[in-house]
């Protein structure tokens, strides 16, 4: 099959036990065209997942605007759910949510912010809240600010921080007071790294955004951004403890998963990597021979990353899977296909 697959893989993804896997390899991965692919769209749609995801959509709306950041039943995690598990923009739920949470929480600057005061915009969640808007074919004004916003708060090492919640001291505020602080004043210090959440969060919303608008400034950004991550070898880096990387202080980007939202691992980082046309980049190699050697015989990788963020939080989210590894293992081909290396 390929050089760099054990096994075929493919056979499995595609062996029915999964409808949501079979639609998403057969969409990504073989390219079926329209007619049959229509037909496992409603297949994945009528999953016993998809169907309690769907639960959660009250008034058009998936999930809690007004607190859109919880992991379990907030919008922005739901929605980023929905979309990995293949819905597509089409669906009327998906706008209407995106749109909902556009107007209650994007500052009048672009910049996305969360329950806190002053309300101070967040990198990261406006990263992956744009990004979400451009899968799902979302080009309004809103999201042009967004991307405007993005575009104006890269920092001079490529990366992305700009986090109002951050630090012991400003978290407990949070907590008890939803107070926020001017994240500026760990922006302009060169001494503290860029945030591997932030930074990942910014990069997928650029990637989504070329050719739509400013494509000279996007790709030098996307460069920029990409060089950073090559920096730390698609590694996560230490830096401040932020609201959404606090989970993830100890390095457990080697682990693999599948992330959805404010979660990482090095094959998001090489995927993001794959997409500014730099898979080749020296600095990409000890990650993804890490993938290789995790492969089992059939080609299927492990998943082991349980961090928050991620389609599978805690073992009690595999009810109902019959084998979480048909998720990396997707990832994993999406990557030889976007790098050019794969082969049916």
């Amino acid at each position: 099959m390929n050089k760099y697959v054990a096994g075929n893989p493919i056979e499995t993804l595609l062996d029915g036990s999964d409808a949501i896997i079979r639609y998403l390899t057969l969409r990504d991965i073989l390219d079926e065209n329209s007619a049959p692919l229509h037909k496992f769209y409603t297949q994945m749609a009528e999953d016993n997942r998809c169907r309690e995801l769907l639960a959660h959509i009250q008034k058009g709306i998936l999930g809690d605007v007004n607190n859109p950041l919880n992991f379990h039943h907030g919008s922005a995690f739901l929605i980023a759910k929905a979309l990995s598990l293949g819905f597509n923009g089409k669906e009327t739920f998906i706008s209407q949510t995106l749109n909902s949470i556009l107007e209650r929480w994007q500052h009048a600057n672009g910049g996305i912010h969360g329950p806190w005061k002053p309300p101070y915009p967040d990198a990261a969640l406006t990263g992956e809240i744009i990004a979400l808007a451009l899968k799902s074919e979302i080009h309004n004004h809103r999201v042009k600010k967004g991307i405007d916003w993005i575009l104006a708060h890269q920092r001079s090492d490529g990366g992305w921080l700009h986090a109002p919640i951050s630090g012991i001291t400003n978290a407990l505020t949070f907590i008890f007071f939803s107070k926020s602080k001017d994240p500026m004043r760990y922006d302009e210090n060169p001494s503290i790294p860029s945030c591997t959440i932030a930074t990942s969060a910014c990069m997928k919303a650029l990637v989504a955004c070329r050719g739509k608008d400013i494509q000279t400034t996007i790709s030098h950004a996307l460069q920029h951004g990409a060089q950073y991550m090559l920096s730390q070898s698609l590694h996560i880096v230490k830096t401040i403890p932020t609201i959404f990387n606090y989970h993830l202080l100890s390095d457990t980007s080697a682990k693999l998963g599948y992330p959805l939202i404010f979660s990482y691992d090095v094959l998001l980082g090489l995927l993001i990597i794959a997409e500014v046309n730099l898979f080749n980049a020296p600095e990409t190699s000890d990650s993804f021979n890490l993938i290789i050697s995790r492969q089992s015989e059939s080609g299927m990788l492990p998943y082991e990353n349980f961090s928050k963020g991620m389609m599978f939080q805690s073992s009690k989210d595999l009810q109902g899977t019959t084998h979480p590894e048909k998720w990396p293992t997707l990832n994993f081909l999406r990557l030889l296909k976007l790098a050019g290396i794969f082969t049916v």
